[in-house]
């Protein structure tokens, strides 16, 4: 493998990933929360984390894709943006492969969906760059 492991080890362009461990918690968030949402995986707008999978995005993708014209996608879906809308298949496609072609995540994995982290005391509105800053100053 490009990345000096085991292929199931490596990801993205073969960039090492470390060892997959059971019992590893997953959790995602920013993009993922928002498609999760207008998507309906997560059912509890007011909640700050959920439990979803990898198939439950592409669960939600294959619906939103067997839709071609926007309005449907936006009738089924209220809460896409109009603008979003012709996009949103491309959408709950991509975090489904993100997960499972490039973390190498399982499709029935359990991961956390998260739109808040509690930090020093104060929730922070999650995203990819606070996760990085938090790792490097914990």
């Amino acid at each position: 493998a490009d990345c000096g492991a085991a292929v199931d080890q490596c990801t993205f362009d073969g960039v090492w990933r470390g060892k997959a461990r059971a019992g590893t918690a997953y959790y995602v968030s920013s993009y993922f929360w928002d498609r999760a949402l207008e998507s309906g995986i997560i059912t509890d707008e007011r909640a700050l984390s959920w439990k979803a999978t990898p198939g439950a995005f592409a669960n939600k993708a294959s619906a939103v894709c067997a839709h071609a014209e926007t309005a449907a996608i936006l009738k089924q879906h209220p809460s896409v943006k109009p603008d979003q809308a012709p996009f949103f298949c491309l959408d709950l496609a991509y975090c489904h492969q993100l997960l499972t072609a490039g973390f190498k995540l399982a499709p029935a994995s359990q991961v956390t969906l998260v739109k808040q982290i509690e930090y020093n005391g104060q929730s922070i509105e999650a995203s990819w760059a606070v996760g990085a800053a938090v790792n490097d100053l914990s």
